[in-house]
């Protein structure tokens, strides 16, 4: 791994991202109680009450809970932009965040209209928060410019993400607002490709060859791709907004990011591919998966244009969420968990003058056979949702008690690589 253009010493406290990433899998397992609760009955529609819940606990639960606490951590290390009070920024987000997402969920659940209001503001204030201090502090970011790009536009998609989001939400709570026609829709677009497929793809374009080691992505993509992607998004966004009855023109623009996506899928899976390090490695297999869904995305949506089965757009949402986002998140958690700890060791033995002192590696911080249990659980249960999409009466409950034990998996193997830490920074000091 290249450590040449990271700011190593701009390190924020570990606390700053971990809270984040010790959190997440909480929601996740809360996502598979409410599906294990409700069964059948709650991919009946997905406009149930269980799938908006179950829904908002992986998207906001899980990853914008791990995408806010990545980026606090890589902004300054990666980027080289410092976050002032990382502390303070970090411990408002994570509550306000939190608080704002059981709420949320709560007023779903519990059909408390009262609840979405409260809901929409707290969530509002952690990510306008969270978007404006990442912002100012990526205005003086001094390096990895193709990241530092790409997630200032990513950014600017969530604050997108964010105003329709809590627009809904206080539609929810029985204000008389007036909806554009396909705001749902809107949302979740500008949700999982313009915030969550963004991010990805602009901190992909840094990570990828930094911890695969892997040749670097093509300049053309990293300098114009996400900028194009963006722009697709608004004008698809702005027919259906108000042109939803021109069918050609919004399948136009749906084919157009359909080809960005398919285009950054080929091109991550051929990169990884001709990695230089060919150890097998749980991270490489989380990507591919990852890939692999996303691929399988763009087939059912071209099939759903033939109008074959009424599931296919709700098959489309699961294999986004689970199989695209949610496997390259956790593919990044196992790179990126292991480093944090290798880095505040060696910062900490630098600090306390003990330079000699041998640090764990990274695969000494979370084992392999820990990871590999935690993919092979995940990739069954990406397979039993799949089939739940179609049969929910034989595979739903399965799929969500796997969902429980493999988010339990994670959190055990990140409390683990805490652990390592607290273990050797006490040994630092003897």
């Amino acid at each position: 791994m290249n450590n040449a253009s990271l700011a190593l010493s701009q390190s924020p406290p570990l606390s700053v991202p971990l809270r984040f990433f010790l959190t997440a899998p909480l929601f996740v397992i809360a996502c598979g109680v409410v599906l294990f609760w409700y069964g059948a009955e709650a991919f009946e529609s997905r406009w149930h009450p269980a799938v908006l819940a179950a829904t908002h606990f992986l998207t906001l639960g899980f990853l914008a809970m791990i995408m806010m606490g990545a980026l606090q951590q890589l902004t300054p290390v990666l980027m080289g932009a410092q976050i002032s009070h990382p502390v303070l920024l970090s411990t408002v987000t994570h509550l306000l965040l939190t608080t704002g997402t059981l709420l949320l969920t709560a007023a779903w659940l519990w059909q408390q209209p009262s609840l979405f209001s409260f809901a929409g503001i707290l969530l509002g204030l952690a990510i306008s928060l969270f978007i404006v201090v990442l912002l100012f502090s990526l205005s003086k970011a001094r390096s990895g410019y193709a990241t530092v790009y790409a997630t200032r536009i990513a950014l600017i998609a969530f604050a997108i993400t964010m105003t329709l989001g809590v627009y809904l939400v206080m539609g929810y709570s029985g204000s008389e607002l007036t909806r554009l026609p396909g705001m749902t829709n809107l949302h979740m677009t500008w949700g999982l490709i313009g915030w969550v497929s963004l991010l990805l793809m602009g901190v992909a374009y840094q990570v990828v060859p930094m911890f695969q080691i892997t040749p670097d992505y093509p300049k053309p993509m990293t300098r114009w791709f996400i900028i194009m992607m963006f722009i697709i998004l608004l004008c698809w966004s702005a027919v259906q907004s108000f042109y939803a009855d021109k069918t050609g023109l919004l399948n136009f623009f749906s084919a157009l990011l359909i080809f960005g996506l398919l285009s950054f899928s080929f091109v991550t899976l051929f990169l990884l591919s001709r990695r230089r390090r060919n150890i097998p490695d749980i991270t490489l297999n989380f990507w591919r998966v990852s890939m692999a869904s996303l691929i399988m995305v763009i087939i059912v949506w071209l099939l759903s244009l033939f109008e074959l089965h009424h599931r296919l757009e709700f098959f489309i949402g699961v294999a986004m969420i689970l199989g695209f986002a949610m496997s390259a998140v956790n593919g990044m958690l196992y790179k990126i968990t292991p480093f944090l700890i290798w880095l505040h060791l060696n910062n900490y033995a630098q600090g306390k003058d003990r330079t000699k002192f041998k640090i764990p590696n990274m695969k000494q911080v979370i084992p392999e056979k820990k990871s590999r249990l935690h993919f092979r659980l995940y990739s069954l249960m990406l397979l039993l949702s799949y089939l739940a999409v179609f049969w929910p009466e034989y595979f739903l409950r399965p799929a969500a008690l796997l969902l429980i034990i493999s988010a339990l998996v994670l959190i055990n193997n990140i409390y683990f690589a805490l652990r390592v830490y607290k273990y050797h920074s006490t040994k630092i000091l003897s």
